[in-house]
């Protein structure tokens, strides 16, 4: 693909993401997320960051979950360390998809 914003719209039609659909993520990232997740007709939520790290806050995504929850969509900033693994006991104990952008 050319771009990761055509990544971003691809994997959210594998994962046949529709309109009704919710999908977490954060605010710290390029508006290609965020516009990609409208393209498909999902609605975006924004989940709060971690002050030290600016990534995605483990807590705010549980917060944010809802039945219409399908993905989150945490976006690494900067190259700064994540709480990739408490993020991934979260989709696994919700059963929501997992896609992370680098």
């Amino acid at each position: 693909l050319n771009s990761c914003t055509a990544a971003i719209f691809l994997t959210l039609k594998y994962l046949r993401i529709k309109e009704g659909d919710e999908i977490i993520t954060t605010p710290l990232t390029f508006c290609s997320t965020v516009n990609s997740i409208l393209h498909v007709g999902a609605t975006p939520v924004i989940a709060d960051i971690n002050q030290k790290t600016l990534n995605i806050d483990p807590k705010e995504i549980e917060k944010n979950i809802t039945k219409k929850t399908k993905v989150i969509f945490p976006i690494y900033m900067n190259g700064r360390v994540m709480e990739i693994n408490k993020i991934k006991q979260i989709a696994k104990k919700k059963r929501i998809f997992l896609s992370v952008s680098i």
